[in-house]
């Protein structure tokens, strides 16, 4: 009876310190069903969301999952079932309560009972958006770099014999490189009579090949 006893009480005191270490934690965790139906939520993942405790444990994660998402996320689920992974650790977007997307790391595993049943998901998922806003950032930035020099190598190349041709080639390499639709000129007609705008490059079909004239 005392040596049951003093299992029980460590039973107690590693539930206990789970709990804690679960609702204290400063990123998101999370117990979920196999089916995917969260049971536990702390804190940190309902401000992650947006949604409150008595929300999320009427969700499934695929209900705040982005949808471009939801494949990998299953897939990773069933490889953590069949017994192919014993973890799964990738980034994912959920989606917040007001219609953001959140990018996550989640690192998740499947814990097993008596005869390696499986029981339950526990998983952590930690807020890398600032990261990934500046990766794109990031990206644009080395993305324009390469529109500017690719717009350098092509005026190094023009023919500055036809003035008109190099005017409208310059135009062109500019407004490519700074994505704008279209570029044009207002100028006055020979008898100064009226004020005309016309196009030296367009970025699409629907825009004009020239806009208005002013009498």
């Amino acid at each position: 009876h005392g040596e049951l006893g003093r299992r029980m009480e460590e039973l107690r005191e590693s539930e206990e310190r789970f709990r804690t270490a679960f609702e204290s934690a400063r990123i998101g965790k999370a117990k979920a069903a196999r089916a995917g139906r969260f049971l536990k939520v702390n804190e940190a993942l309902q401000a992650m969301l947006g949604y409150s405790e008595r929300e999320l444990l009427g969700m499934n994660f695929r209900d705040v999952t982005f949808p471009e998402d939801l494949e990998k996320s299953g897939e990773q689920a069933k490889r953590l079932l069949s017994g192919d992974l014993a973890s799964a650790e990738f980034e994912k977007r959920y989606r917040h309560k007001d219609g953001s997307t959140v990018w996550a790391l989640l690192a998740t595993t499947l814990l097993r009972g008596a005869g390696g049943r499986p029981l339950h998901f526990v998983s952590e998922i930690q807020d890398i958006s600032g990261r990934k806003r500046a990766e794109q950032a990031s990206a644009g930035h080395a993305a324009g770099v390469i529109r500017r020099q690719a717009a350098l190598l092509g005026l190094s190349k023009l023919d500055l014999a036809d003035p008109n041709a190099t005017i409208r080639a310059i135009t062109e390499e500019v407004a490519r490189t700074l994505a704008v639709e279209r570029a044009s000129v207002w100028f006055f007609t020979e008898d100064r009579s009226a004020l005309v705008c016309r196009d030296l490059f367009r970025g699409g079909p629907g825009v004009p090949e020239s806009g208005v004239s002013l009498e």
